[in-house]
């Protein structure tokens, strides 16, 4: 995962500057101008009363400045816009993002360098994060020793992709029922749970799983990149039968990494009018409300032969972009693909906050994917 953030700041000098002037700021907290006659390379975006193409500083690494030869500074007040990402923090620089209101400048001229004191108010700032996500449309059967399998190729190839977290489909390791062999289920999650913290991938493992309190949640399993397990989502919207075969707890975020999550399960989302319990309580706007950014939601739909199916894939997929337009959510999606032969009931991929597909595989066969998000 990588923290990206940018800041705007008022830059208010005590004079009028003959010459045009760009302005970097440092690891170590200090603010440096400089002309922008001399050739340096671009690492710094910023933004003056020209327009400037943005780029952006690895904090990790020492900063140099970022000039435009057309930005033109005639006001001794003006602007500037401070933008700077990189990989995981350290330390010093954690504290670098929010610590720039006052910092020493240093303004070199053509005829001799001066140094001045400049105020920089933070008019606002903002921390962004970026999450790897994959995803795994992999077959669910019957068998807990063959949905293991599966599951652990598609954490194979997260692993590859250095994905920060895999999304499994609903009962993807259980199979899609109340009745499986715990012991047997709990011998290969143990595994599983330690490859992909040995690997630093999280995990939303959709999986049944019978609880202390003696009840069967059907449930997404959320799992740091260390391996700490941050708790379990239940299905909520069942429908016609699951009322008396599962248990569920309320609706719930988690904080993975920084970033506020949701897990929805497969009717939760789109509450089918046909088979839910209840009216809709539009769970992704509930999520949202809690400040959730990304949505998993893991399916395992019905399928057959019939034309109607073509209706009921539309609905889904309309549902899916809707409700991510709604709720400003990223949503990533995955179904079961069994049986090979058909189209799965949903379509799979992840849906940014305006709606769109931001990455969409075909609706049938195993596939896997894997799409970086920025929240």
């Amino acid at each position: 995962m990588a923290m990206i953030a940018s800041a705007v700041y008022t830059m208010t000098a005590f004079r009028p500057y003959p010459t045009p002037v760009a302005m970097g700021i440092s690891t170590n907290g200090f603010a440096v101008a400089t002309s922008v006659s001399g050739k340096m390379p671009i690492v710094m975006p910023l933004f003056f009363r020209a327009p400037l193409h943005a780029a952006v500083m690895t904090l990790s690494k020492p900063p140099q400045i970022k000039y435009h030869p057309s930005a033109a500074i005639n006001s001794p007040t003006f602007s500037a816009t401070a933008s700077y990402s990189g990989g995981a923090l350290e330390p010093p620089h954690t504290a670098m993002i929010g610590v720039l209101p006052r910092l020493r400048d240093i303004v070199e001229k053509k005829v001799g360098a001066i140094k001045k004191d400049i105020n920089l108010p933070v008019i606002h700032q903002v921390v962004h994060m970026k999450i790897r996500v994959a995803g795994a449309q992999i077959p669910v059967l019957g068998d807990i020793e063959l949905n293991a399998e599966a599951i652990n190729n598609a954490l194979d190839f997260a692993i590859g992709e250095k994905a920060d977290i895999l999304l499994t489909p609903e009962g993807s390791l259980s199979g899609y029922t109340p009745a499986f062999d715990t012991k047997k289920l709990e011998s290969v999650l143990a595994p599983i749970l330690a490859k992909a913290a040995s690997a630093g991938v999280g995990l939303a493992l959709g999986t049944c799983l019978e609880e202390l309190d003696g009840g069967v949640y059907n449930q997404l399993r959320f799992y740091d990149k260390a391996g700490n397990f941050l708790g379990f989502h239940s299905k909520i919207l069942k429908t016609t039968g699951e009322n008396e075969l599962y248990v569920s707890l309320p609706l719930r975020a988690f904080t993975f990494h920084g970033v506020t999550i949701g897990g929805l399960i497969c009717n939760d989302l789109w509450a089918n009018p046909e088979c839910t319990i209840g009216p809709d309580p539009h769970l992704t706007q509930q999520l949202a409300a809690m400040g959730a950014k990304i949505i998993f939601h893991a399916v395992n739909g019905g399928r057959s032969s019939d034309s109607f199916m073509e209706t009921i894939h539309n609905y889904h997929e309309s549902n899916l972009r809707m409700r991510a337009r709604a709720g400003k959510l990223w949503i990533v999606t995955v179904d079961n693909c069994f049986p090979f032969n058909m189209p799965c009931s949903a379509p799979c991929g992840v849906i940014d906050p305006s709606g769109n597909w931001a990455i969409k595989v075909p609706m049938q066969g195993e596939q896997l994917f894997v799409h970086d998000i920025v929240v």
